[in-house]
């Protein structure tokens, strides 16, 4: 969000401040009236999301100049989501929490940080046998398994082998289009594949917004007020990957990434995005600050094992 008010949105500058649970929340006795979205909900340790809680329930008091986005609490981390989504019959895979000894109910599978947000931690595996070295490999490059997840890879290629992502924000109460991938890699991260066509479907993609409501119905089994969902499609079914409640909006204007074809569509997504982010500012916060007591202090700074840096 700070490169995002940066390099492509200044006019947001007045109206979004940016709190760090590390830095800013332990030393703070009282905070401003406004909207809080409380972001990074996977990074959290169990004990900061303990804390994390007791903000919220403080903050929750203080009426009408106060609104709140994505409860700490509430909010579905990774496993959860995935979990649930695959138990109530809407993605065709499952996840499990990662052990040498887990056997999952199909290959293959890959590993995947519970946390960070920068794709496999591992090759498809294909066997029980891959599974007990990749995890003798996490286990010894890390130091523990607790922090990652096997999940059963799903197959979302076209007939011609083309794999599409698709990405979009929840703002509040709005969905919002971001971007929509291709690659012939099943691990999709950049725009790898692109021409006309592509490009039109894109255009389609961010103006027409068609899944919209299958989207909303996501964040809403997630708890999930504020964030960027990263799914796919098999066989005509949604294949959901991910929630991240921190995601990157737009990245550093100053990157070689951008072309002008990608830049057109960034501009789009913020003549989308921006009213909305506007609209969640509360026109009446005036009076006194919201007094603020902690139990304790966050250790949020130490990060899980298998994470990215922030």
């Amino acid at each position: 969000m700070g490169c995002y008010i940066q390099d492509w949105a200044p006019e947001l500058r007045s109206l979004i401040r940016l709190i760090r649970y590390e830095e800013d929340i332990p030393t703070a006795q009282a905070v401003p009236h406004g909207t809080y979205i409380f972001s990074d909900l996977e990074r959290l340790t169990e004990s900061d999301t303990d804390l994390a809680v007791e903000l919220w329930e403080q903050l929750s008091q203080a009426g009408p100049q106060v609104r709140l986005l994505n409860h700490p609490g509430r909010a579905m981390r990774r496993y959860d989501l995935l979990h649930a989504l695959f138990q109530n019959g809407a993605n065709k895979f499952d996840v499990h929490r990662l052990s040498r000894d887990v056997v999952p109910r199909q290959f293959p599978v890959f590993i995947h940080s519970k946390h960070g947000h920068e794709g496999s931690a591992s090759e498809l595996l294909h066997n029980q046998g891959q599974i007990q070295s990749a995890a003798d490999d996490i286990l010894h490059r890390f130091g523990t398994l607790q922090s990652f997840l096997l999940e059963e890879y799903c197959d979302t290629a076209d007939g011609d082998g083309i794999f599409r992502k698709y990405s979009a924000f929840c703002i509040g109460d709005k969905i919002i289009p971001r971007h929509l991938l291709f690659s012939r890699n099943w691990i999709v991260k950049d725009f790898d594949l692109m021409d006309e066509t592509k490009s039109r479907e894109i255009q389609d993609y961010l103006e027409q917004n068609p899944h919209a409501q299958q989207v909303q119905a996501v964040f809403r089994l997630a708890n999930i007020d504020y964030g960027r969902i990263d799914y796919a499609f098999a066989d005509g079914q949604m294949q959901v990957w991910e929630i991240n409640t921190n995601p990157i909006v737009l990245s550093p204007y100053d990157l070689p990434i951008w072309t002008p074809v990608e830049v057109r569509f960034a501009e789009y997504f913020m003549k989308l995005a921006n009213p909305v982010f506007e609209s969640l500012n509360l026109e009446d916060t005036t009076g006194d600050s919201i007094p603020v007591r902690l139990s304790h202090s966050l250790s949020v700074c130490a990060k899980p094992p298998g994470q990215e840096e922030p």
